[in-house]
């Protein structure tokens, strides 16, 4: 298979589970989840291959290649011919790691449709359709391209949300698209503004050009425009992505979310859907705008402490695990930020094993939420005290969850968490001291849930009615993702080599 050929397939092997679900009918729920299921394994499939045949120790982009696309005729342009755009795909440590997590938490999120009853045909397109989406973002290197990808996301996770879920499920699809939809708007300005300022939005075209003119200090004497002007492309660019994160105070979409739509659905988001934020703000923040970024590191580091602290004391008074988990990952995203402040290797490689971290932990507890939700019917903590003594697998599976939370050694959290402000302290040791401090939060909310979830005294409701723990086949998503978070914790260099050359060109960027 040509270099070229294995993004491409990857991106577009989803598409034939489409097809083939496509042609059964929607009242045969077994044999469309078994399909489903099935369907995410070609993907997977390719995407192993590709890690196999991944250098580590490879500046360059890899399985690159580039192609005419279409040409939109533009006066004065590109020599009077219009604009070319070219479809153009690559793949590095920071995109390699992502769509792994990616094809793995989709064949997750497959398997774990059992628990759906209604609707599994329409779950499963959709699911395929956002792995499509999320897998063509990670691999685009031409930004119209990977803005179109992009959008792919927003369309797919909203007819998710709003179609299953709880009562206002309707209203939080909304709401995500709203917050959403407004990054993209101030996104898709700011492309178009470098497309016209530089004639081309190919990523690596991009990057020589906007870093030349940094480094020779004559972008307004090329461009005829003020430095403020350039200050302006990289807000309007992290815009979308600090939605995306999120960075509070544009939370709320999220919350809601994490309340309102299928656990599956939240498994998504937070597993995936989240990580575009870091994923953008790492690509075209850091990749285009690199001496700027610097100069945001302070800023970087108070949005993660913001983030990690508000996050940390609303989960603390939350009475429902839903509410608990989703300012979790608020917190969590915080430390995102704070190994971004950093401005190091040690820093930037925490936010990526952070992104993987989280894409492992949060799908695990929210899929441990599903099942107790179907075996109870509730989430309150209050409801659910003395679980452990009527369901010991799952509230074990759920201690082992929150202790990844927790950043307990040999997991991946204590990895990502100790990478972060080990970079932070070198740079920001002020700001690292107290965002360690707010680690303490982390401890207090998940001790206080499990607490009250686990070995407090049983509710009469839980000694009532069929109580069954959780079964053999229930229990194969959640140890699959709990195995992961133990063998990054454990072996951190099969993420960590992969992401070295990667983070070496940041670095040079940055003037690191």
């Amino acid at each position: 298979m040509g270099v070229m050929l294995w993004p491409s397939v990857l991106m577009l092997s989803p598409l034939v589970g489409i097809l083939v679900l496509a042609l059964l009918p929607k009242t045969q729920h077994r044999a469309l989840r078994w399909t489903g299921f099935a369907a995410t394994l070609l993907p997977l499939a390719v995407a192993l291959g590709m890690a196999s045949r991944f250098d580590a120790e490879a500046q360059a982009m890899q399985f690159a290649g580039s192609a005419p696309w279409f040409t939109i005729p533009l006066p004065g342009m590109m020599g009077g011919d219009g604009f070319v755009f070219r479809y153009t795909v690559g793949v590095d440590g920071l995109s390699m790691a992502l769509i792994l997590l990616t094809v793995i938490l989709c064949s997750v999120v497959a398997l774990g449709a059992i628990h759906l009853t209604e609707r599994v045909k329409g779950f499963l397109l959709l699911l395929l359709l956002l792995e499509t989406a999320l897998l063509g973002t990670f691999v685009s290197l031409n930004l119209l391209q990977f803005f179109l990808f992009f959008e792919l996301v927003i369309v797919a996770m909203y007819f998710l949300i709003s179609q299953f879920g709880f009562v206002e499920r309707e209203r939080a699809g909304l709401v995500f698209l709203l917050y959403n939809g407004i990054g993209s708007l101030v996104l898709l300005l700011a492309l178009l503004t470098m497309m016209a300022v530089t004639g081309t939005l190919d990523w690596h075209e991009l990057q020589e050009q906007l870093h030349r003119w940094a480094a020779g200090g004559d972008f307004a004497a090329m461009t005829g425009l003020s430095e403020s002007f350039r200050w302006g492309l990289l807000l309007a660019v992290l815009a979308a992505f600090v939605i995306k994160l999120p960075v509070v105070p544009l939370h709320s979409w999220m919350i809601r979310v994490n309340r309102q739509a299928h656990p599956l659905v939240v498994m998504l988001e937070s597993g995936l859907v989240l990580k575009l934020g870091g994923y953008g703000m790492l690509r075209l923040g850091f990749g285009l705008f690199p001496d700027l970024m610097m100069q945001l590191g302070t800023v970087l580091a108070v949005l993660g402490l913001v983030n990690l602290f508000y996050g940390g004391f609303a989960a603390l008074v939350q009475q429902d695990l839903r509410s608990v988990l989703a300012y979790a990952s608020v917190s969590h995203m915080g430390i995102v930020l704070l190994g971004m402040a950093a401005m190091n290797a040690s820093g930037l490689q925490g936010v990526i094993f952070q992104m993987v971290s989280h894409g492992l932990l949060s799908p695990l507890l929210f899929y441990i939420l599903l099942v107790i939700l179907v075996r109870t019917g509730t989430d309150r903590l209050s409801d659910l005290s003395g679980l452990i003594r009527v369901m010991p697998v799952l509230s074990g599976l759920f201690l082992a969850g929150a202790m990844g939370y927790l950043g307990l050694p040999l997991m991946s959290g204590f990895v990502s968490e100790f990478l972060a402000f080990h970079g932070l302290f070198q740079r920001l040791p002020g700001f690292a001291a107290v965002g360690v401090l707010g680690m303490v939060l982390t401890a207090a909310y998940m001790l206080r849930a499990m607490q009250g979830m686990t070995f407090g005294p049983t509710v009469p409701q839980l000694e009532t009615g069929d109580m069954r723990d959780v079964r053999a086949a229930e229990s194969v998503p959640a140890m699959t993702l709990l195995a992961l978070v133990f063998v990054i914790g454990i072996v951190p260099s099969l993420l960590g080599d992969p992401l070295q050359s990667t983070l070496q060109t940041i670095l040079l960027r940055l003037g690191g």
